[in-house]
């Protein structure tokens, strides 16, 4: 057997629907909460439970993203919900299939909740997680 093939094999679907699941959520939950949770700027929060997107950026009434936070300044929520948006799309795209990959996955989303990177996407990384860790089973 080749290595090019070989390597073709170790693709699986299920290793390929984990991987795109936490791309489009690093990137819609934590990238795009963080994004509008700067522009609201260094000011701080009303709460734990924010709104990404503030007054001056909503384009229609309801248009707000509510978010969870243990961090009381919306610039640095922003960055902290960017920058761990970013390491699940990281490791959604290397690292998922590691010994420890869906651990850490979990870990990720959990760490983004908590930074405010959005409330809805809680309804979705429990079972993301699941389905990841049935990556290596036939």
């Amino acid at each position: 057997m080749t290595k090019e093939r070989s390597s073709f094999q170790n693709l699986n679907a299920t290793r390929i629907i984990a991987t795109t699941i936490g791309v489009f959520f690093g990137l819609f939950s934590g990238v795009n909460h963080g994004f509008f949770e700067v522009l609201q700027g260094n000011k701080p929060t009303d709460g734990l439970f924010i709104y990404a997107i503030g007054e001056a950026q909503r384009f229609w009434p309801l248009a707000s993203e509510g978010a969870f936070t243990l961090i009381p300044n919306f610039l640095i929520t922003g960055i902290a919900s960017m920058t761990v948006g970013m390491a699940i799309m990281i490791w959604s795209i290397w690292f998922l299939p590691t010994r420890h990959g869906r651990t850490v996955f979990l870990g990720l989303f959990i760490l983004s909740f908590l930074v405010g990177g959005g409330i809805g996407q809680v309804a979705f990384f429990i079972p993301a997680w699941a389905f990841a860790t049935r990556m290596d089973k036939p």
